[in-house]
């Protein structure tokens, strides 16, 4: 069983970036971002680049509108996920639309080894209803007692959605080896 202990990611707001005092903690991540924001309307990144790193974007409160570089669009409804690889370079562009007043976003952001963060790009959407769930825990990225995620990926990461009611408890053996 694999174990790291966070000592502190978080901050009062914003994003969370992984820096160089805790890069080797924290490999292969290199960003997550998380948050509910009070919204009317549809906001979101205009045209921007990525390369070596990928993105698995879960819109929790609000549908996600994508488009880039190489033709991908797409509209990842509430609940659902995106896994956008950007490889050896992506432009793309993400809009928000909010749910009664509210957009609710969860972005991490993966660095990609040598021979991903030069190939092509490569993306994925995943609709709510085609997410994997076991009880109370729907499967993204990795496997779950047994559930695989069918969204393959070139990391050995894990990446679940849990949900807990008042005074429930829930635990996670991590797989072994590198990440």
């Amino acid at each position: 069983m694999a174990s790291r202990k966070l000592e502190k990611l978080f901050t009062n707001h914003g994003p969370a970036y992984i820096t160089g005092t805790n890069r080797i903690e924290m490999s292969p991540f290199v960003l997550f971002d998380a948050g509910p924001l009070k919204s009317d309307t549809v906001f979101g990144p205009d045209w921007h680049p990525h390369s070596g790193v990928a993105t698995l974007t879960f819109p929790y409160i609000s549908d996600l509108h994508h488009s880039d570089s190489e033709n991908n669009e797409g509209v990842v409804k509430e609940g659902g996920y995106q896994w956008m690889q950007a490889g050896g370079g992506l432009w793309h562009q993400e809009k928000y639309h909010p749910n009664n007043g509210e957009v609710g976003i969860q972005q991490l952001w993966v660095r990609l080894g040598p021979n991903e963060e030069s190939a092509a790009p490569d993306y994925t959407d995943v609709q709510p209803e085609d997410v994997a769930v076991k009880g109370n825990t729907r499967v993204f990225i990795g496997e779950y007692e047994g559930l695989k995620s069918e969204t393959k990926v070139p990391a050995n990461i894990t990446y679940l959605d849990v949900s807990l009611k008042a005074g429930e408890t829930w635990s996670f053996d991590a797989p072994d080896g590198p990440f």
